[in-house]
């Protein structure tokens, strides 16, 4: 049996390994996209305990973000959607200017109902799920 202590030294590694590897990886001569995927393989596993996950960066001409990495989701499906600055967690957080945490399951329902019914539908096909983490 181990100790809240061995737990706690045990995950701490996992995480310092992480970013080890993202370290590295950010030194790798890929393209963003690629570069961000690589950076989510890496942090997966100290993400406990995390279904699903995205990137999204801002595409100025159309004024809304656009999933770049993911995991969790089909991305290919995923990047069909766009969300505006205030829409979703990723409008929510953008707006509000500070990062967000959710702890349950309700927390993310709630933060994500104001999310147009195209994206929603687009995230349930991604996910292969009419039920979203």
């Amino acid at each position: 049996m181990t100790s809240p202590n061995e737990r706690k030294i045990r995950r701490l590694s996992r995480e310092l390994n992480a970013l080890t590897q993202v370290a590295k990886t950010l030194s790798s001569p890929l393209d963003l996209p690629e570069l961000l995927t690589a950076i989510m393989d890496k942090i997966i596993g100290v993400l406990d305990p995390a279904d699903v996950g995205t990137v999204m960066l801002w595409e100025q001409s159309a004024g809304l973000f656009r999933p770049a990495a993911a995991f969790g989701y089909d991305l290919d499906i995923l990047r069909k959607m766009g969300l505006r600055a205030g829409e979703s967690i990723t409008g929510k957080v953008y707006d509000e200017d500070k990062v967000s945490l959710f702890r349950t399951s309700n927390e993310i329902t709630e933060a994500m109902s104001d999310m147009r019914p195209a994206n929603r539908a687009m995230m349930t096909q991604a996910f292969g799920s009419e039920q979203l983490p």
